[in-house]
């Protein structure tokens, strides 16, 4: 979620006006215009300075780090974007592991939707806030830790693992294997990697083909998974397919 819709979203549970919300920063030494504030709002300029970041969020009484976090995010290269969403991503499959023999199928489905469309900020101060020294994913050999400063530290403990759901890259990855992921960096032409498209539910496993900004996806029987195209910035690559695991009942 992009600084602007954040903080459109805090700016309208507020209840202030933007008139109010511009006199409110003035009497705080923090002088911003209406043209500005709409610039803001509208996405056309980058997010303001962590300092007015900090004082839009106490005049609409939330927490600033929303907005702190949330504006560097924006201004952050796109290989940590990359990073955030799929550690993101992952973390609500896991989640959701919990309650799959709980609820029904749909009702899961709006659950993994509304937790991957909320701001990265508040995905990372959810986990700051938790007073815990570890916080163990296991599931995706993830752990994250609370650390004494309240700050949060990342690391990858074990490769991330996913189930593989169609056969385009059987023989060699079938259906219903599980897949173990490493989240890298950069990635080049001829990984094989889980993506996971912006506005659909599941990933796909393919090989990749980068083009500058774009990215080509071919898959083992093209016959039935043709080749598809997407910029870069409307996907998320999970990982890197390191392993592949077969159960044999």
């Amino acid at each position: 979620m992009p600084y602007s819709r954040l903080l459109r979203n805090v700016v309208a549970d507020s209840g202030y006006s933007a008139k109010q919300i511009i006199e409110e920063c003035n009497k705080m030494g923090r002088k911003i215009d209406k043209a500005y504030l709409s610039k803001l709002l509208n996405n056309k300029i980058p997010p303001p300075s962590e300092e007015v970041s900090r004082v839009l969020a106490n005049i609409c009484n939330v927490d600033e780090r929303l907005l702190v976090l949330e504006g560097y995010i924006d201004k952050a290269p796109k290989e940590i974007k990359e990073i955030f969403n799929s550690i993101r991503y992952m973390t609500t499959i896991s989640a959701l592991n919990v309650f799959s023999n709980k609820l029904d199928k749909k009702v899961l489905e709006e659950l993994e939707k509304e937790m991957n469309q909320e701001p990265i900020s508040e995905f990372l101060v959810s986990f700051i806030d938790n007073k815990a020294n570890n916080i163990n994913i296991t599931d995706n050999g993830m752990e994250l830790s609370v650390t004494n400063d309240n700050s949060l530290k990342l690391s990858l403990t074990e490769p991330m693992s996913l189930q593989v759901k169609d056969d385009s890259m059987s023989p060699m990855i079938p259906k219903g294997s599980k897949i173990s992921l490493k989240i890298e960096e950069k990635y080049k032409s001829g990984d094989i990697l889980a993506i996971k498209v912006k506005k659909q539910e599941d990933f796909i496993v393919r090989y990749a083909l980068f083009n500058k900004d774009i990215l080509t996806l071919t898959s083992l029987n093209p016959k039935d998974f043709e080749p598809v195209t997407y910029n870069e910035k409307d996907i998320i690559i999970l990982g890197k397919v390191e392993r592949v695991i077969i159960e044999i009942n």
